[in-house]
């Protein structure tokens, strides 16, 4: 077989992104991977998850949804995977990769020699130590999306981003559900007032959530799951015919033998790398979401290209992380960029906001849209430093505020900007007039 100049170990977006642009670098590349090709977004997570909560808020039947979900994604793995192998020509093997040396890996009892290596095999569930928990049948999102029936009464361990989605959407379908998280609130990494508006609509949805919530026990009783948790300093219990366990993640990085090469991994299994993404030893790099970094597709493959060029070209490539905006998509949705509030808060920074209620944009107030908010936040030097927007398109909103961290704007050339009237991004602009105006804005505020 020879010696590949770049065997990347892993075939999700990092890895397909780094494959293809090693590819056109001219680069004899291998990909290995080990599991079905397309890895976590595709298969188990951003398709699926976001295809259940738009059919769900457009009232389609839980079964309609399940049978046409399997098309779906294989749809989409085949044309933004599968069919790219062959058409970029790079080589693939199917199998677990096991390093055997700093130039060599071990695949279905061949060893094979390369002289880079990118390490792209993602992360998985985190399974909190709680006592019985391995003793029923559980959930994570590998296994929710094959669920055959609709969950009587779901309840959900952890009020992060997975928990938040897969909530909503098995709430919208008809099930009972309950979110039990240890937080102070749901969304515990976010700035509270996000939070709040979430917690606000979920509860008029009818999703139970229970906050400052530990589970110690699970068990099985009368053919419902019971997970017995303490609650305040008080013991209380919360059934339910289904359990999903989103309590984080962690690196996939077991049986790699990264152990044995010396590669530092941090305690969650991540592996550590530098600003280029190379890890301790030079000719290997890590890159998605195995290094802990950002757990985002576009990130991952941003990522797997950089890797790869700095690999091949002997580059220092770095990613701009100041810039990575993200979305959860709940109804309403949430979007941010850079820091939050609490993070000024917490390192006892001055700074300044603009803050806009959704109900204030102009089509918000026309079709009678409530929740929400745009919040703008401004460094000493008036700079953009983040942003979080609550309601309906704040995921296609988010990206003007983006662009304005990365080319390092003031607010004041939001301000500047023609936005169309009647868009909900034009509640971007509205923002930034309310770090100077505190009354209310006229219609296209000037």
């Amino acid at each position: 077989m020879g010696e590949y100049d770049v065997i990347i170990v892993g075939g999700g977006s990092a890895g397909f992104s780094a494959a293809i642009e090693a590819t056109e670098l001219g680069a004899r590349t291998l990909v290995i991977n080990d599991g079905t090709v397309g890895g976590t977004c595709v298969n188990v997570g951003c398709v699926p998850s976001k295809y259940l909560l738009k059919m769900a808020e457009f009232g389609y039947p839980f079964d309609t949804v399940k049978r046409k979900l399997p098309n779906i994604v294989s749809g989409m793995r085949r044309k933004k995977y599968e069919e790219l192998i062959d058409i970029y020509g790079f080589d693939y093997i199917a199998g677990k990769a096991k390093f055997v040396s700093e130039r060599e890996v071990e695949v279905n009892g061949e060893v094979i020699r390369g002289k880079g290596f990118i390490i792209a095999t993602g992360s998985r569930p985190s399974i909190p130590p709680i006592k019985g928990l391995e003793n029923v049948d559980y959930h994570t999102n590998l296994s929710i999306f094959n669920l055959k029936e609709l969950p009587e009464k779901l309840v959900v361990l952890g009020g992060g981003y997975i928990g938040v989605e897969l909530a909503q959407s098995f709430r919208r379908f008809g099930s009972e559900v309950v979110i039990i998280d240890i937080g102070e609130h749901i969304l515990p990494n976010e700035d509270e007032d996000v939070a709040e508006v979430l917690t606000e609509v979920f509860k008029n949805e009818g999703i139970d959530i229970l906050t400052n919530t530990k589970a110690y026990e699970v068990l099985s009783h009368n053919g419902e799951i019971v997970v017995r948790c303490e609650k305040d300093g008080e013991k209380c219990e919360v059934s339910g015919s289904h359990i999903l366990v989103a309590t984080g993640r962690v690196g996939n990085t077991d049986g790699l033998g990264i152990e044995e090469l010396g590669i530092k991994t941090d305690p969650r299994g991540y592996i550590i790398t530098d600003d280029s993404l190379r890890t301790n030893i030079e000719n290997i790099y890590a890159v998605g979401d195995v290094n802990g970094k950002y757990p985002f597709v576009y990130v991952a493959a941003r990522e797997g290209k950089t890797a790869a060029r700095n690999l091949i070209m002997n580059e220092n490539g770095k990613v701009d992380y100041r810039c990575v905006p993200y979305v959860i998509f709940t109804d309403p949705q949430i979007a941010g960029v850079g820091v939050g509030e609490r993070f000024l808060r917490s390192l006892d920074l001055d700074y300044r906001k603009g803050y806009l209620e959704f109900k204030d944009i102009p089509i918000a107030e026309l079709i009678n849209y409530e929740y929400g908010f745009v919040k703008i936040l401004l460094s000493h030097n008036d700079k953009i430093v983040g942003a979080r927007i609550v309601g309906k398109n704040a995921g296609e909103m988010i990206n003007i505020l983006t662009l304005a961290i990365k080319e390092n704007l003031t607010y004041r050339s939001l301000q500047d900007m023609f936005i169309p009237f009647l868009t909900f991004t034009e509640g971007v602009r509205m923002a930034s007039l309310r770090v100077d105006k505190t009354k209310a804005l006229s219609c296209c505020a000037g």
